[in-house]
């Protein structure tokens, strides 16, 4: 039973990874003192470890590392990535090339509008509007078990992924979400 997620939904692919205090203290090292209070309250650090836990666990792919980290993070719900931008930390703690590949743990929410920076695939159910996707890597240490589950990722989806990173990357540019787990679910 979640605290605060929907129990009337699971995913198939749960991330089952615990949240690392030291991980998240990073990104909160970026953000000034009185955001970072509002934030851990609309953000606890139990909800974070619940959506690592319980989240969808799918293909990310690094796209660029110069001059930020932006890595595309998809979801087969919508069928598409949101690109994530990351604070120059990310850079400076992990070996990251582009085509590396990493774990996003994603939920979503429902709304009249999908989000402005996402582009639905023919693989769309429309049942969701948006995505709150979390890079396991960045903010766990369950390494092992991050890694099982990007072995167990299909070949298909990694492709997907990646041409539905490099279609946005032409259309958009570098236009890209916050990638701390705190802004990811805002729009580009």
């Amino acid at each position: 039973m979640s605290k605060y997620h929907d129990d009337n939904t699971y995913a198939v692919n749960p991330g089952n990874v615990s949240l690392a205090a030291g991980k998240l203290r990073a990104f909160q090292g970026e953000i000034g003192f009185f955001q970072r209070i509002s934030l851990m309250r609309a953000y606890p650090a139990d909800m974070l470890d619940e959506h690592l836990q319980m989240g969808d666990s799918r293909a990310a792919i690094v796209v660029r590392t110069d001059p930020h980290v932006y890595v595309a993070a998809y979801t087969g719900d919508i069928d598409c990535i949101a690109l994530l931008r990351f604070p120059d930390f990310v850079k400076r703690f992990y070996e990251l090339d582009p085509g590396t590949r990493l774990l996003t743990i994603n939920t979503y929410s429902s709304g009249n509008r999908i989000a402005k920076d996402l582009r639905p695939g023919p693989g769309c159910g429309f049942r969701w509007n948006n995505f709150h996707p979390l890079i396991a890597e960045f903010l766990s240490n369950d390494l092992e078990r991050i890694e099982q589950r990007k072995q167990a990722i299909d070949q298909k989806e990694w492709d997907r992924a990646l041409a539905c990173a490099n279609e946005y990357v032409k259309i958009n540019s570098l236009r890209a979400r916050n990638g701390s787990p705190y802004f990811s679910d805002r729009e580009a």
